[in-house]
């Protein structure tokens, strides 16, 4: 006789015993059904509400009706999705955060759930906006918040810019933002169309159909207060009861209450139906809700991979490997995943050379020798790729580096190669100077690790900022460092700003800002900006009025530069305030400057006729330009730029000349004016005496 049996004899007095108490327990457990739940008509959705009541995500109306043809607000749906991803721990004295609008509009009940929810990202954006937590949720709400739960909106965000064709009769009725999140939701089982194939997108959600998406959701997660395994033992006769091997490869019996146990396995179709202990066969995979020992709820799902005898090849690609749960899933050539248990005494070859598990990687091709569900044999042909993300663990005992691949989140291991070379922050490194943290490109060369580039995750930036970028969901910083290259930095939602040494907003940072940004893995945390201020001065050559209103000045030295003049900006003219309106193309403007924008601006209205006296640099007859060296009235020097025509009157020693008699060093005095900003004269006098 086995010991399993010899242990289940030894028990069956004790659980006869027993049986008289927990069965009580259980009958009522059994019986305490929802009256409004009829035979005749919620059949079909009855497995999935006793399945959500027992876990606890699902409540009644009252504690006899369920309420199925009601539909769901939009506070009960975050609370049901909160409830089923195990987080119901963390809403206990949880507010919502400040910046949430209507806060009181959500029931007291409901406002943790709510508030976890917004932390957890399924509540953002428009949602977070106009939460409207009393209205009834429509079908595309509850696969947004579904997906989100799911940890996959980011997927769906990808998406957007995809074409995306939904295959429904009305799916012109389904928004935009709404259709990525409505494409996942049917590809993982989560939703699905009518019989009319139409997807009635604006339709209210009845608690009912709520029951059943939280199903579909269950099986795709570690949902609350349910267990999943796979069936190692079924004894339907003398103690019933059903044994499973958990995720972390322990094994766990629990009894079964024939009549009061809630059995129900997949059909074909995968729709719940009643089932017996005796349909629970090995190799199963179930979902069970206990109470101590005993299941008060049992679903049989798919297996958890081909029943195959004896030892047999299987090829595929690595999809998934999970050393924690012990389970390899593989992709086949018929696009279909399998996953099989690995065991400690699982060999494991690369390219025909004894390797370990953790040398194995995602899209890895592999032969598998199996036994049943077992993996006795890995062959895998060793893969060439570079990695870049950031290391999570470097295992110096085995020589095992862990990274987080930024292409798809996973963490990933490898062994590195001896001899491998090693650089952080740009130069030779040791293993041991790697950091937990750090951002690194690796270079992986038959399944080994063969070079490593890491940098610290954080590193500052400095530099000038030449734009600001609000067109993405977190703004981004251009700035310009001191070698003239531009870089682009997202801003983090949490980032800290300071500008001129006090607390600042994105709003308060300009172009032109000197700025030191802390940056977190290519994100910054932390903006240290400082204005730039500077005198200019120019003749107007135009005006701009838009929303931000611009005036175009060309400076002495002919150089054009478009200032921002805001409502902030002081105008005078003639020692009167005047606005923007009032200026007039050829006024000199005097103007103090930070950055771009301007903060006061003085203006002076030139005569026709003006005087230009100074010392000729240079004269260029093809350009038809004198430079000018001026003496100004601090003593300092200017460069002036005097324009001439062929109706350029020029005088020396008190008659008129050719411009080829003006020369470099003599004294002149020009008359003439501004026109776009630069100065014509109609004479010039050269008044230097000759000897």
């Amino acid at each position: 006789m086995s010991s399993k049996s010899i242990k289940k004899i030894s028990i069956v007095c004790l659980t006869t015993i027993l049986l008289t108490v927990f069965c009580v327990t259980q009958v009522l457990a059994a019986s305490s059904k929802f009256t409004d739940i009829t035979a005749s008509r919620y059949d079909w959705v009855r497995p999935y509400i006793e399945k959500m009541n027992l876990a606890g995500v699902v409540k009644g109306m009252t504690d006899t009706t369920y309420g199925p043809d009601a539909s769901v607000t939009r506070e009960q749906l975050i609370t049901m999705l909160v409830r089923l991803m195990g987080w119901e721990d963390q809403t206990s004295g949880k507010s919502l955060p400040s910046t949430f609008p209507k806060a009181n509009s959500v029931a007291p009940w409901a406002r943790g759930y709510v508030a976890v929810a917004v932390e957890k990202g399924i509540v953002s954006g428009k949602d977070m906006e106009d939460f409207r937590p009393a209205d009834a949720a429509k079908r595309c709400e509850v696969a947004v918040f579904a997906v989100k739960a799911l940890g996959l909106g980011q997927d769906a965000e990808n998406r957007k810019n995809a074409s995306i064709s939904l295959a429904f009769i009305d799916g012109s009725l389904i928004g935009l933002e709404d259709r990525p999140y409505i494409e996942i939701a049917v590809e993982k089982g989560i939703m699905k169309g009518f019989p009319d194939n139409s997807f009635k997108p604006n339709d209210k959600f009845t608690r009912a159909q709520m029951a059943t998406v939280l199903h579909n959701l269950s099986k795709l997660t570690k949902a609350h207060n349910i267990i999943s395994g796979v069936v190692q033992d079924v004894d339907s006769t003398l103690l019933p009861s059903v044994e499973i091997k958990l995720a972390d490869g322990s094994q766990k019996m629990y009894t079964v209450s024939i009549g009061s146990t809630l059995i129900y396995k997949e059909d074909v179709n995968g729709n719940l139906a009643k089932a017996e202990l005796r349909d629970i066969k090995y190799g199963d995979s179930v979902n069970i809700i206990r109470s101590g020992n005993t299941a008060q709820y049992i679903d049989v799902t798919s297996k958890t991979g081909s029943t195959i005898t004896s030892s047999n090849s299987v090829e595929g690609t690595i999809k998934d490997i999970n050393l924690i749960q012990s389970i390899l899933t593989i992709k086949g050539s018929d696009n279909k995943e399998k996953a099989y248990n690995i065991k400690n005494q699982t060999k494991v070859y690369i390219d025909g050379k004894t390797a370990t598990l953790y040398e194995l990687t995602e899209g890895q091709a592999v032969e598998l020798t199996i036994s049943g569900t077992d993996v006795e044999k890995i062959n895998a042909k060793g893969i060439d790729k570079v990695v870049k993300g950031i290391i999570r663990a470097v295992n110096m005992s085995t020589n095992i580096l862990t990274i987080e691949n930024e292409d798809n989140d996973k963490y990933e291991s490898y062994t590195i190669a001896s001899g491998a070379r090693v650089n952080r922050e740009d130069k030779s490194a040791d293993l041991y100077q790697l950091r937990i943290g750090d951002i690194a490109t690796i270079t992986v060369s038959g399944s080994k690790v063969e070079r490593i580039e890491a940098e610290s995750a954080e590193k500052e930036v400095t530099g000038t900022i030449t734009e600001i970028t609000f067109a993405t969901k977190n703004p981004i910083i251009t700035v310009e460092d001191e070698r003239g290259r531009e870089s682009d930095y997202e801003l983090d939602k949490n980032v800290t700003i300071r500008k001129n040494s006090r607390s600042a907003d994105i709003s308060d940072l300009k172009k032109g800002d000197e700025v030191t940004l802390t940056l977190e893995y290519n994100m910054a945390v932390r903006v240290v900006a400082k204005s730039v201020k500077r005198d200019l001065s120019g003749t107007v050559k135009s005006i701009t009025f838009a929303e931000i209103n611009t005036v175009t000045i060309i400076d002495d030295k002919g150089d054009e530069h478009a200032i921002a003049v805001t409502r902030d900006t002081e105008i005078f003219k003639d020692r009167k305030r005047i606005e923007v309106t009032d200026l007039r193309k050829d006024y000199y403007l005097d103007m103090e400057v930070e950055n771009d924008e301007a903060i006061s601006i003085s203006v002076t209205v030139r005569s026709v006729q003006d005087t230009v006296r100074g010392t000729v640099l240079n004269v260029n007859d093809e350009v038809k330009v004198v430079v000018i060296s001026v003496k100004k009235d601090d003593g300092t020097k200017d460069t002036r730029h005097v324009y001439y025509t062929d109706d350029t009157i020029i005088y020396k020693e008190n008659r008129e000349v050719r411009i080829r008699r003006i020369l470099e060093g003599d004294e002149v005095i020009t008359i003439g004016r501004y026109d776009g900003g630069l100065f014509f004269a109609d004479t010039i006098h050269d008044i230097t005496i000759s000897e």
